[in-house]
């Protein structure tokens, strides 16, 4: 047995965390009863979330190359397309979660998955999953700057992890634990601007072979290195 959060988010219906809190809120059943946090169950019993029946699938880990213009979100209500809908389109029909989102104009790798635990270890800073991206700026990186920003930048307050930087012109690829969105406002605080953004890695898994707009299944060593904090 296995408590019900892990289940629910193992089931790729939604985060752990967010699976508490539906818990907490007592909208989950079992077998048709009202459970509390810390309840166990079999996955053969009928879990339910509101009007939802949790139906439980195979594991599936997919590294997808996303392309300018689309988003990578689940769905989208202006009818813009998404990794989801090109990933339908191609035959994949479980529910997965995008991991590591980016914005419409950016570029480079997403994972999707129904593994809630795999999904955690990537989101999650305490895990220290890195990943690359490879930026071009409106000018080039100086040496003072690319040094503080491997040593660490005072941002929003915190100072950031030390990063691996690499320079050629105005292209820059930097190797972090910080999210993107914190590396952006690093480089936006020493007067640079980012004109685009590619993620090209996140831990063991790099986009090689992998052209935009296409995806392929995570190999199982890959996927335990992740699982394992490799």
């Amino acid at each position: 047995m296995e408590r019900v959060q892990k289940i629910i988010a193992n089931s790729g219906f939604c985060s752990r965390r967010d699976a508490e809190e539906l818990i907490r809120a007592k909208k989950v059943k079992v077998n048709g009863i009202v459970i509390k946090l810390g309840d166990k169950a079999e996955i053969t019993d009928r879990i339910e979330v509101g009007r939802d029946r949790i139906a439980l699938e195979r594991k599936r880990y997919i590294l997808f190359n996303k392309q300018q213009g689309l988003l990578s979100e689940i769905r989208d209500t202006q009818g813009r397309g998404t990794v989801i809908d090109v990933l339908r389109q191609k035959g994949v029909r479980e529910r997965l979660i995008p991991v590591g989102k980016l914005e419409q104009r950016e570029e480079g790798m997403i994972l999707l998955t129904n593994d809630g635990d795999f999904a955690n270890r990537i989101m999650h800073p305490r895990y220290e999953i890195k990943k690359t991206y490879r930026l071009k700026l409106d000018k080039r990186l100086s040496n003072t700057h690319a040094e503080r920003i491997r040593n660490g930048v005072f941002v929003n307050g915190k100072k950031s992890y030390p990063a691996n930087v690499r320079v050629s012109g105005k292209n820059v690829e930097i190797t972090t634990h910080e999210s993107k969105e914190t590396m952006k406002a690093i480089l936006n605080s020493l007067r640079y601007t980012v004109n685009s953004l590619v993620r090209v890695a996140i831990g063991p898994v790099t986009l090689s072979g992998v052209k935009p707009g296409q995806f392929r299944d995570l190999e199982q060593g890959e996927v335990d290195k992740i699982l394992n904090v490799y």
